[in-house]
């Protein structure tokens, strides 16, 4: 279960697309890379889907080093 809110901390900087609600889910900052699991205390960091960590530059978004990851030749 955590490789699922793992993958999920990719997306963690997204703000709801429902314009009726006023509170976003997350805080909106570009280089969030970690999620607090619902109910729980328990904060992850986002890995790849195989368990891997992000290496990344300070200029990349989450979203650039998962696109990245997703199309590499290297990715099984």
């Amino acid at each position: 279960m955590l490789q699922f809110w793992s993958f999920g901390a990719f997306f963690s900087d997204l703000q709801p697309v429902n314009p009726e609600n006023p509170q976003p889910a997350f805080q909106e900052d570009p280089a969030r890379r970690s999620l607090l699991i619902p109910q729980t205390d328990q904060v992850v960091e986002a890995l790849f889907l195989d368990g891997r960590e992000l290496r990344y530059t300070t200029a990349e978004t989450t979203h650039e080093v998962l696109a990245k990851w997703i199309t590499t030749s290297e990715n099984p």
